[in-house]
C-alpha cells in the first residue's frame, strides 16, 4: 500500500539572491529536490515552516507551515521560497523545515539553518544636547552631549567594534566596544568638549563601527554660539497679516551699532498641528533704508516674512547678532502674536498602491484645511507619450459625477467644480480608484486639495500598471559554445530599464514566475530564477532556432523573435573505411591505391590526408605513412607508396586513414586489411630445410633448373610459446621474438640431379633458444612467387639472457622509491639476479638484484650476482620488485638494469629510465614574485594578480625551473600589503579593487604540497594605472577676492591630485544662479597659469556682475584627460563701491511693456543702471513631461539703460523711469535695478515689486513630437503652451507635401475642427 513521502532531497540555500547584493542582508532563498521515494503516490506539493533561530534560548516561529501550489507554468510542486518578513535583519539565523505532502500525509520534514548576510550598522540617532554647566545660564562654561547605542537587530549583523564623535567633520571622541558600559548614564554614551567655546557653533553627528565597516553618520546636532553682546530687539508688533505672510517691526537701541548686521526673525507656530511649519528668516543687511531706519535714540525696522501657513497662530522673536551668533530673543507679548488669514489647503500626503491592468488606487491623508473646509480633491493622471485626465473628488474620496473634465484646466479652476461639502477630519485616510488606465504603462499622479480659498499644491507620485512581461529579447549564446553543444542565456524582464531611449523589456512590477525556452520547435519550462541552460549531442556547424518567453499571474509575454545560434565548426569526422576500400596494385610498381570514400570536413575546408600501413605478418613496430595534399584531395583513390618502400606481395598490411583541416586532425579511422597480389611468372622454391649452424641458421631450397630469378627473400617467423608464467604489468608484456627478413640479392644455386639447383643461404639475428619457421620467395621482374605450404621448422642454441621488461617506477617519495619489472627470457640458461645502476645529481651506485627482488649485497657485477646463493626464480613474465632507499629528496635520477644468467653473462641491453622519468618528491621550490596578468585590465583602482605553479615540465631549463617534484600542488597563499590569503590548488590568479591611482603594492607568494610549504617568492611591486586627476576639491574658502579695477574675480584652487601625470590645463566654470544662465562660461588656464595659488576668472571677458551669485566648479587635465567636476560652490563679487542702491522700487505695466520708476538720492551719481525682470514659478498647471521635454517657462530679461536722466522730486531725491519691452504676457515678474559707477555695481534693493504683464497672443505648441507612421497617415503630438491670460481655442495644422498644402483646424482637445483654415474659424466654432 502507499505510505507518505521520504523527506524532501537536498535541502539549501538557492542561488537566487546574490552575494552582496542589498537583499542579501534581508531576504534568503530556500530551495530543495524531490524526494527519492514519494511512497507510491504523487507529492502534491511542499510544506514549509521558519522558526527564527538566532538566540539559541528564544526559538520563535515566524512562518507557519506554508503550503507552495505549483508553478504557474505547470512543472509541478513548488521547490524553492523566498523568504522575507519585516522582523527580519542582516546576520540573523533561520530553521526552514519543509515536508513533501502526498495523498496519505505529510513527509518527515528536511531541515536546514541558513542566516542572512552581515551589513554595516544602522544610522545611529541624532546626538542629544543632555545639559549645559552651569544649567540654566546663557553662557555656559561648558555642554554635555549623548548618543544612544544601537540594538543588536540594527548592527548589521557583525559586532560593534567603536562608536565615534564627530564635530564640523573632524573625529573628537573614539568609544570603544568594552568602554561603553562605563560611559553610559542613563542610556546615553556621554560625551563633553575638552575646551568648550561658547562663541563657536558646534556641529556633532555620530557614528557606529562594526567588523562589517562603518555604519552611516547620524544626522548633525547644531550648537549655535551665543552673541550676549548684540542688543535685545523691542517692541515686535505685526501691522499686517495676509495668508502667507506677516509684515514684522521691531525696534533696537542706538549707540550700539558696531555690535549688530545682521537680524533672524523666527515665526514659531502656536497650536497642535505644528509639524515642519515654524519659519525662520536671517536678514543679512538690515541697515538698508527699506528695512532700518535712524529715528532719534533708535532704529526702527520693518520686514516682511513670507512662507507662513494660512489660519495659523505665530509668535514672533526678533534677535540682532553679527557675524554667526545671535542675542537674545525678543520676548513675546500679545503684539507680537498673532494668527494668518484663512486660505488654500494644506497638500495631501498621498500614496499610490494596489495597481491592475487597468486601474491603481490613490490614497491619501486629509490635510489641514488652513481656515476653510476641503469640499473636495482634483486628481489627474498622465503617461508619458500620451493619455492624460482628472478626475473630480467629493470630500469623502468619491469620484464626483458631474461628467467629463476638460483636464486642461488649472488646478483652482477645477476645484471651482467640486461642489461644497463637509469635509473629513484632518488625519483621516481616503482612496479613491483610477479606472480605464492602460496595461503596463507608468503614470504620473498628483492630487490637490481644495477649499474656498482654491486648490493647494500639487502632491505627487508614480504608478505602473500591471501587465504580461513585454515582448523579451531573443535568446543569446551564454559561456561558450564546442561543436557538439551550446550554452544559450536569456534576460529577464525588468523595471529598472523603464524610460531607456533603447527600449526595455518591462515585467511591469509583477514577478516574473518563470520562462519557456523553444529549441528547434520543443519548448522547455524553467524557473523565475534559471536564465540560462545548455544543449549537448549537437551537430557541428549546424544552426538551431530558438526563441523565448515569460510568465508572470496574468500569463504569458509574446515570444521573442526567433534567433539561430550555431555550433562551433570541428575538427573533420572519422573516416569510413571497409574492405571495399582496398584498391588495386600500380601496374610497374610496387604501390598500391586506396579509395578514401567521402570525408565530412565539418565547416573547413579538409587541407591534409594521411594514411598509415603496417605489415602485419612481420609485426612492424614503426608504421609507414603517405601523406597528400593540394590537387590530390580532389582524387576518388589514393595510391600509396609506403614512403617509397612499397608494398610486399602477397602480404598482409593493415590500412587506416585521417584528415586534417584547419582546427587539426580528425581520430584515425578504424583498421581495414589490404594486401597486393599481382600477376607474376615467378617460380615458388621447392624442397625447403634449414637447420642451426652455431648462432646462426642455414636454409637450403632446390629450384627448377629451366626457372629464372632476381633474387629471393628468407623469413624466419618465430612461433609463439606458452606464456609459462608471463604476466601484465602496467599493460606491457615480454616482449616476443621477432620475424627476420632477409633479402639473400643476386645469388649462385649449384646444379643438382634430377634438373634442379640447390640454393643455400646463412641467415643471422635470431633469437637464442627460439623456434621458427622458414620460408622462402623467388622474385623477377614481373613480381614475387607464393610461399612454399610445407615450411620446416628449425630452434636457436641457448644464449645471454633477455634485458628486464617492461620497467616501472612506484611508491616514489623524497628519499626513496620501489623498481617493478618482468622477468625476461632466460634463452635457455637460468637467470642468477640483475644489476641496478643508478645516477643522480653529483652521485651513482650499482647494486645486485637476486632473482626474486632481493638484495644481494656487495655485488656490482654479473659473476658477483651469479655467485651469490640461489634464491627461488619465478616464472618468465613474473614481477620482479625492488626497494632503492637513501636517496636525496628533489632529485632526478638515471636508472639502467641489466639481467645476469647462472653463467655471469649479461643481457646485451639494458632497461632503462632516464633522468626525466625518474625524479624522487620534495616541497616546491621557491617561486618566482608575483606580476600583474597583463591579460587582464590595469585600472588605477585595480589589477589582476597572476602567480605561476611549479611545474616538472621546465626542468633541466638552463634558465631554472621552479619544479613542483612530481607532488601534486594542494594551494598556494598570496600575501599582499602584508595580509596572506590561501587559494586552491587551480587558482593562480585574483583580482584586487578599491586601490589607489599610480601606487606600489608589496606582494609575494608561496605553495603546498603534501610535504609542507615552499620558501616564499621574492617580494614584488606591483603598480596601479595612472588615472584621470581626482576631482578638485573646492569650498567657500575657495572664493577670492575681485580684482581691482576689473570685473574678474579670484579663486583659490586649492590643492590638486595629478595622479602620476602633470597637470596640463585647468577649467573653470561658472553660471549666474539669479538670472538661470542656460549656458556657462568656462575659463580655461595652463602653462605657467597652473602653478598660481589663485586663478583670475574673466568668464571669457564678460566678466562678473557685483553682488550677483554665480556657481562655480573647477575640473583638472593631464594627458589622460579631464577629471570629474568639482561640487559646485556659490561665490560672489562683492567689491567696495561708492555706488548708492535705488531706493522706492516700484513696476507698473504700460501696455506690452512695463514702466519701472525708482528714486536716487540727490548727491549721487551714476553711470547707468541695469534693470532686471525675473519671472516668478507658478503651478505647473496641468503641465507634463512629453518624451523628455517641457512648455518652456518664461525667461528673465536684464536691460543696460545707458546714461537716463532723472527728474528732481521733495526730499532730495532724484526720481528715474524706464520701460522694459519683450516680457512674456500674462506673468508676474520681480523688478530689480542697480546703479553702477566706474568703481562697481550697487547692491539690489530688499523689497522688490512684482508686476503682471497683461494677457496677449497665446505660445507657439511645445514639444512637437510624430508617432504611429503609416502609409497614408502619422499622428502628431504636443504639449498645450501657456495661454498667456487667454483662452486656448484650438490650433491650426498646416501641412505641405509634393505639389500639394492644406491648412486644418484643430480643437483645444485634439479633436477636428471641418472647415476652420484660420483662427478666427477655430476660436468661432463650438
Amino acid at each position: 500500500p502507499a505510505v507518505v513521502s521520504d523527506p524532501p532531497a537536498n535541502l539549501r540555500e538557492g542561488d537566487g539572491v546574490a552575494d552582496g547584493s542589498p537583499l542579501a542582508s534581508s531576504q534568503i532563498h530556500v530551495k530543495w529536490n524531490r524526494p527519492g521515494n514519494d511512497g507510491g503516490k504523487p507529492i502534491e506539493q511542499y510544506c514549509l515552516t521558519v522558526d527564527d533561530v538566532t538566540n539559541s534560548g528564544n526559538r520563535r516561529e515566524v512562518l507557519a507551515y506554508k503550503c507552495l501550489g505549483e508553478y504557474y507554468f505547470g512543472s509541478g510542486p513548488r521547490m524553492d521560497y523566498y523568504f522575507t518578513t519585516d522582523g527580519i535583519y542582516p546576520g540573523q539565523t533561520f530553521e526552514f523545515s519543509v515536508v513533501a505532502k502526498n495523498e496519505i500525509g505529510d513527509s518527515q520534514p528536511a531541515t536546514v539553518e541558513l542566516a542572512t548576510a552581515s551589513s554595516v550598522p544602522d544610522r545611529l540617532d541624532t546626538p542629544a544636547l543632555l545639559r549645559t554647566e552651569p544649567a540654566g545660564k546663557l553662557l555656559p562654561s561648558n555642554i554635555t552631549i549623548g548618543i544612544r547605542e544601537l540594538s543588536p537587530e540594527r548592527s548589521g549583523g557583525g559586532d560593534i567594534t567603536r562608536y565615534e564623535i564627530y564635530n564640523r567633520g573632524t573625529l573628537v571622541d573614539s568609544i570603544e566596544a568594552g568602554e561603553v558600559d562605563e560611559r553610559l548614564t542613563n542610556g546615553y554614551i556621554e560625551y563633553s568638549p575638552p575646551a568648550y567655546n561658547v562663541y563657536a557653533q558646534y556641529r556633532f553627528k555620530a557614528r557606529a563601527v562594526s567588523t562589517e565597516g562603518n555604519g552611516t553618520f547620524s544626522y548633525e546636532l547644531v550648537i549655535n554660539a551665543a552673541a550676549s553682546n548684540a542688543p535685545i530687539p523691542v517692541n515686535v508688533k505685526l501691522p499686517g497679516i495676509g495668508p502667507r505672510y506677516m509684515d514684522v517691526e521691531w525696534e533696537l537701541e542706538t549707540g550700539r551699532d558696531g555690535d549688530w548686521d545682521r537680524v533672524l526673525i523666527t515665526l514659531t507656530c502656536n497650536g497642535e498641528d505644528c509639524e515642519d511649519s515654524d519659519i525662520e528668516t536671517d536678514v543679512r543687511n538690515p541697515r538698508d533704508p527699506t528695512i532700518c531706519k535712524e529715528d532719534g535714540g533708535a532704529w526702527t525696522c520693518s520686514y516682511r516674512a513670507s512662507g507662513l501657513r494660512p489660519s495659523t497662530e505665530y509668535a514672533v522673536t526678533v534677535q540682532s547678532g553679527k557675524g554667526g551668533a545671535y542675542s537674545q530673543s525678543s520676548p513675546i507679548t500679545d503684539e507680537s502674536r498673532a494668527t494668518t488669514l484663512s486660505g488654500a489647503p494644506q497638500p495631501p500626503v498621498i500614496s499610490a498602491a494596489q495597481p491592475t491592468r487597468t486601474s491603481v488606487k490613490l490614497g491619501w491623508t486629509v490635510p489641514r484645511d488652513n481656515g476653510a473646509g476641503i469640499a473636495g480633491y482634483v486628481a489627474r493622471y498622465e503617461a508619458a507619450g500620451g493619455g492624460e485626465g482628472a478626475v473630480l473628488l467629493d470630500d469623502d474620496g468619491t469620484a464626483h459625477t458631474s461628467g467629463p473634465v476638460n483636464a486642461s484646466l488649472s488646478d483652482d479652476d477645477l476645484c471651482k467644480l467640486v461642489p461644497t461639502a463637509t469635509a473629513s477630519s484632518v488625519g483621516s485616510t481616503l482612496e479613491s480608484e483610477l479606472v480605464g488606465l492602460q496595461p503596463g504603462t507608468t503614470y504620473d499622479l498628483s492630487l490637490v486639495a481644495c477649499n474656498s480659498y482654491g486648490a493647494s499644491t500639487e502632491a505627487t507620485e508614480s504608478a505602473h500598471t500591471e501587465n504580461v512581461p513585454d515582448k523579451p529579447d531573443p535568446p543569446s549564446l551564454g559561456s561558450g559554445k564546442t561543436s557538439t553543444s551550446l550554452n544559450i542565456q536569456w534576460e529577464l524582464p525588468s523595471g529598472d530599464c523603464r524610460g531607456d531611449p533603447d527600449g526595455c523589456v518591462d515585467d511591469h512590477d509583477l514577478p516574473v514566475t518563470g520562462s519557456e525556452l523553444e529549441f528547434e520547435g520543443v519548448a522547455k519550462s524553467y524557473s523565475a530564477v534559471t536564465t540560462t541552460t545548455s544543449r549537448d549531442n549537437l551537430q557541428p556547424f549546424t544552426e538551431y532556432k530558438v526563441r523565448v518567453r515569460f510568465f508572470n499571474s496574468l500569463g504569458a509575454s509574446n515570444w521573442s523573435d526567433v534567433d539561430y545560434l550555431i555550433t562551433a565548426p570541428d575538427l573533420p569526422s572519422t573516416p569510413d573505411l571497409d574492405q571495399n576500400s582496398c584498391g588495386e596494385p600500380v601496374e610497374g610498381t610496387t604501390h598500391l591505391t586506396l579509395v578514401k570514400g567521402t570525408l565530412v570536413p565539418n565547416a573547413n575546408a579538409i587541407t591534409e590526408i594521411e594514411v598509415e600501413t603496417k605489415q602485419t605478418a612481420e609485426g612492424e613496430l614503426t608504421a609507414k605513412v603517405d601523406a597528400f595534399s593540394g590537387t590530390g584531395l580532389d582524387e576518388t583513390s589514393l595510391t600509396l607508396t609506403r614512403q617509397g618502400t612499397g608494398f610486399i606481395d602477397y602480404r598482409d598490411y593493415t590500412v587506416s586513414m585521417r584528415a586534417r583541416n584547419q582546427l587539426g586532425w580528425s581520430k584515425w579511422s578504424s583498421p581495414i586489411t589490404c594486401s597486393r597480389s599481382p600477376e607474376t611468372d615467378a617460380e615458388p622454391p621447392q624442397n625447403l630445410e634449414a637447420v642451426p649452424l652455431g648462432p646462426a641458421v642455414e636454409v637450403r631450397w632446390e629450384m627448377p633448373s629451366a626457372s629464372t630469378w632476381d633474387d629471393f627473400i628468407v623469413r624466419l617467423e618465430p612461433i609463439p610459446e606458452s606464456s609459462g608464467g608471463r604476466r601484465l604489468l602496467q599493460g606491457c608484456t615480454v616482449e616476443a621474438p621477432q620475424p627476420i627478413e632477409v633479402d639473400t640479392g643476386s645469388i649462385s644455386c649449384s646444379e643438382v640431379q634430377g634438373g634442379r639447383r640447390l640454393c643455400e643461404f646463412n641467415v643471422t639475428g635470431g633469437t637464442p633458444n627460439t623456434n621458427y619457421t622458414v620460408s622462402v620467395q623467388s622474385r623477377t621482374s614481373q613480381g614475387t612467387s607464393s610461399t612454399p605450404l610445407q615450411l620446416p621448422v628449425v630452434r636457436t642454441p641457448p644464449g645471454p639472457p633477455q634485458e628486464p621488461q617492461c620497467l616501472s617506477l612506484a611508491d616514489i617519495a623524497d628519499t626513496s622509491f620501489r623498481l617493478g619489472w618482468l622477468r625476461p627470457r632466460d634463452h635457455g640458461i637460468a637467470i642468477a639476479g640483475f644489476l641496478v645502476t643508478y645516477a643522480g645529481s653529483g652521485a651513482a651506485a650499482t647494486v645486485g638484484v637476486g632473482s626474486g627482488g632481493e638484495s644481494v649485497p656487495g655485488a656490482d657485477s654479473c659473476s658477483a650476482v651469479a655467485g651469490a646463493p640461489a634464491s627461488s626464480a619465478g616464472p618468465e613474465g613474473g614481477e620482479v620488485v625492488t626497494a632503492l632507499s637513501g636517496l636525496q629528496p628533489g632529485t632526478s635520477y638515471a636508472i639502467s638494469i641489466t639481467t645476469c644468467n647462472a653463467d655471469g653473462d649479461p643481457s646485451p641491453d639494458s632497461a632503462v629510465l632516464n633522468a626525466s622519468e625518474v625524479h624522487t618528491y620534495a616541497i616546491p621550490d621557491k617561486p618566482a614574485a608575483p606580476r600583474i596578468d597583463t591579460g587582464e585590465e590595469v585600472t588605477p583602482f585595480s589589477f589582476t594578480v597572476r602567480w605561476e605553479a611549479p611545474s616538472s615540465a621546465c626542468r633541466g631549463d638552463p634558465d631554472g625551473c621552479v619544479d613542483d617534484h612530481d607532488l601534486p600542488v594542494t594551494g598556494s597563499e598570496l600575501e599582499f600589503e602584508g595580509v596572506a590569503k590561501s587559494y586552491s590548488a587551480v587558482t593562480t590568479t585574483t583580482s584586487r579593487d578599491n586601490l589607489q591611482p599610480f601606487t606600489e603594492y608589496k606582494v609575494r607568494v608561496r605553495f603546498f604540497n603534501s610535504l609542507g610549504a615552499s620558501n616564499w617568492s621574492d617580494v614584488d611591486y606591483l603598480i596601479t594605472a595612472p588615472d584621470l586627476p581626482s576631482t578638485p576639491d573646492l569650498d567657500q574658502n575657495s572664493c577670492g577676492e575681485p580684482v581691482e579695477g576689473t570685473t574678474h574675480l579670484t579663486l583659490v584652487k586649492g590643492t590638486l591630485v595629478p595622479n602620476a601625470n602633470a597637470i596640463t590645463e585647468i577649467e573653470v566654470e561658472t553660471k549666474q544662479t539669479a538670472e538661470g544662465e542656460l549656458t556657462a562660461k568656462v575659463d580655461a588656464f595652463s602653462g605657467t597659469g597652473l602653478d598660481e595659488t589663485s586663478l583670475t576668472l574673466t568668464r571669457q571677458g564678460t566678466g562678473f556682475i557685483d553682488y550677483r551669485d554665480y556657481t562655480v566648479s573647477m575640473r583638472a587635465r593631464n594627458q589622460l584627460g579631464w577629471s570629474k567636476w568639482s561640487s559646485p560652490i556659490t561665490c560672489s563679487r562683492s567689491p567696495e563701491t561708492d555706488a548708492e542702491p535705488p531706493q522706492n522700487l516700484e513696476a507698473v505695466p504700460l501696455g506690452p511693456a512695463v514702466e519701472v520708476r525708482w528714486e536716487m538720492p540727490s548727491a549721487s551719481t551714476w553711470d547707468d543702471f541695469i534693470v532686471r525682470l525675473e519671472p516668478i514659478p507658478e503651478s505647473s498647471g496641468g503641465r507634463r513631461l512629453l518624451q523628455g521635454c517641457t512648455v518652456e517657462a518664461p525667461q528673465p530679461i536684464e536691460v543696460d539703460t545707458g546714461s537716463i536722466s532723472c527728474s528732481e522730486v521733495q526730499g532730495g531725491r532724484r526720481l528715474c523711469e524706464f520701460n522694459v519691452t519683450g516680457g512674456t504676457p500674462n506673468t508676474n515678474y520681480t523688478v530689480s535695478v542697480q546703479s553702477r559707477t566706474s568703481q562697481g555695481t550697487s547692491s539690489t534693493p530688499l523689497q522688490l515689486p512684482v508686476v503682471r504683464t497683461p494677457p496677449g497672443p497665446p505660445q507657439e505648441p511645445q514639444c512637437l513630437s510624430l508617432a504611429d507612421i503609416a502609409d497614408t497617415s502619422f499622428r502628431l503630438g504636443w504639449l498645450r503652451p501657456r495661454d498667456h491670460g487667454i483662452a486656448i481655442a484650438g490650433f491650426l495644422v498646416t501641412y505641405a507635401g509634393s505639389g500639394a498644402a492644406a491648412t486644418v483646424g484643430v480643437g483645444s482637445g485634439g479633436e477636428s475642427v471641418p472647415g476652420a483654415d484660420s483662427c478666427s474659424a477655430v476660436a468661432g466654432a463650438p
